[in-house]
């Protein structure tokens, strides 16, 4: 199987996901900001799933469980 028939064949499971960071300036001074966002391979979607000046551990997890929310979450693993 090719990959083109594979990611064909599995879009509608497939999200895909990265950071753009941003500077501003603050009254702290300039502060760059990590932006997470996920695109929905199948009907190229895109959320942006958070940003935050310091994309630690607790960050992340928090934010995996906001995309995987059965109710709200972007990534419910259902078909609504």
């Amino acid at each position: 199987m090719s990959w083109a028939t594979f990611v064909r064949a599995h879009a509608h499971l497939i999200a895909a996901a990265d950071f753009f960071t941003t500077e501003a300036w603050t009254v702290r001074g300039l502060v760059r900001f990590h932006t997470l966002f996920v695109i929905d391979i199948a009907t190229r979607r895109v959320h942006v799933a958070g940003t935050t000046a310091n994309p630690n551990s607790a960050w992340m997890e928090q934010v995996g469980r906001n995309l995987t929310d059965f109710d709200e979450g972007f990534l419910p693993g259902n078909d609504s």
